[in-house]
Parts: structure tokens; C-alpha cells; sequence
């Protein structure tokens, strides 16, 4: 079952506990820096990600769809429900 990254979190919720979860990645996603973004900022050469090597690892792909991540919260999942 892949997951599919914010989409599940906030695609199941309406009103004020929505926006405060997109607030909440937003906020994450600002002070999180990843490699493709270290890499634009000329502080890194390589923009890959470090557990998968998939090309330009932005947010989204270390945070949810990354093979290795996405294992990881298969068994959060697992162990919530």
C-alpha cells in the first residue's frame, strides 16, 4: 500500500484542524533542509537522496515517498491501527 504523502493526512479532515495540518507541514517543509534544496543553495553538489539515490530527494520525497520512508510509515500506520 503506497502512501501517497500529505494527500492522506490532510485529504481526510475538514475545517480548522486541516489548514492547521497544512500549516504544520508548511512549517516543516521551511526549516527542513534537504539535499536537492542544499544543493540549490550551492552548499551541496550532489541533490540525490541519501537513503534511495533517486535524483532531486525535495520534501515531499524524504518526508513520505521515498522506497525507505515510506516502509517506515507502513508500520506507524500499522502500529496506530
Amino acid at each position: 500500500m503506497p502512501i501517497s504523502g500529505p494527500r492522506v493526512i490532510l485529504g481526510q479532515k475538514k475545517g480548522p484542524r486541516a489548514i492547521i495540518d497544512c500549516y504544520i507541514l508548511n512549517y516543516l517543509n521551511w526549516v527542513y533542509y534537504t539535499t536537492a534544496r542544499l544543493s540549490d543553495y550551492g552548499l551541496r553538489n550532489d541533490s540525490r537522496c541519501p537513503r534511495c539515490g533517486k535524483d532531486s530527494a525535495r520534501f515531499a520525497h524524504v518526508a513520505w515517498c521515498c522506497r525507505v520512508v515510506q516502509s517506515f510509515w507502513l508500520a506507524v500506520f500499522r502500529e496506530l491501527h
